[in-house]
């Protein structure tokens, strides 16, 4: 039911020591990559980053991680490449995409019992190049989100986070 599926999701700050299963992660890949395309481009891009010290680099750029980004086992960085658009009137066009995929690797990650929480990526240039050249990422890829990725404890905790009235 996809109601209960939706619902049932949370954003997870608190994972266990256990490593996720490359195969679970795949898995969900293969799932995201069935998410609506513009003309079927597909300029999505997804790394995953599992060991320090470059997982500790990457989330110390994001900096809104503090107090659980370490016990994260896996970090997903997604991006969308500039060069699969044109001219002026798809200069949005890599950011849509890039978040239609990052909501789909999420909710495919839940549908395979693995935790998330979404890590923003509003950076400034100068932290931006920092990332890019610590990941050595081409310059034709923008930064999308960050994704902390874990196993789920049984005893968890999760913020409340009430949603607007859908007449607001």
């Amino acid at each position: 039911d996809y109601e209960q599926f939706v619902l049932s999701r949370h954003s997870i700050r608190s994972f266990t020591n256990e490593k996720v299963s490359d195969q679970k992660i795949k898995n969900a890949i293969k799932l995201a990559i069935h998410s609506p395309s513009v003309c079927n481009r597909q300029p999505w891009r997804i790394y995953k980053v599992s060991k320090n010290p470059l997982k500790s680099q990457i989330l110390e750029l994001q900096r809104g991680n503090q107090g659980f980004g370490h016990l994260a086992k896996d970090i997903l960085i997604i991006t969308s490449d500039l060069s699969f658009f044109q001219g002026i009137n798809e200069r949005n066009q890599a950011y849509i995409e890039g978040g239609i995929f990052s909501m789909s690797i999420i909710y495919a990650l839940h549908s395979q019992n693995i935790g998330t929480c979404c890590l923003n990526l509003s950076i400034d240039n100068r932290v931006e190049n920092k990332l890019r050249s610590t990941l050595l990422l081409s310059q034709s890829e923008i930064f999308i989100m960050m994704v902390a990725v874990g196993e789920i404890p049984d005893d968890l905790d999760v913020a409340f986070s009430g949603r607007k009235n859908l007449n607001k």
